[in-house]
């Protein structure tokens, strides 16, 4: 299992959890990718949902799983809360 994640300190987000469906080379998909959709590979145009659809629904390497996220709070609050998060990609699947 494996998480997608994008962005840096306030911008950090989990995108999504993951099931590898076979052993991905991360080397060899990057590669894939952006031969497929060069433009991602300049600078402020990676789109992380389009690759992440592309992993999972066009290339099948991975699929989603459902999971609740125990949120503990944000900026220095306890504010303890379940988030439980459903697939989108697999929505698309469906």
């Amino acid at each position: 299992m494996f998480i997608f994640s994008n962005g840096e300190y306030s911008d950090y987000e989990v995108c999504t959890l993951c099931r590898a469906t076979e052993d991905i080379n991360i080397k060899i998909v990057k590669r894939q990718y952006f031969a497929k959709f060069p433009n991602d590979k300049e600078n402020y145009c990676f789109s992380h949902d389009a690759f992440m659809k592309w992993l999972i629904v066009d290339k099948k390497l991975a699929e989603e799983l459902d999971y609740t996220n125990f949120h503990l709070g944000s900026y220095g609050e306890a504010d303890f809360e379940l988030r439980h998060l459903q697939n989108e990609y697999k929505k698309i699947m469906d």
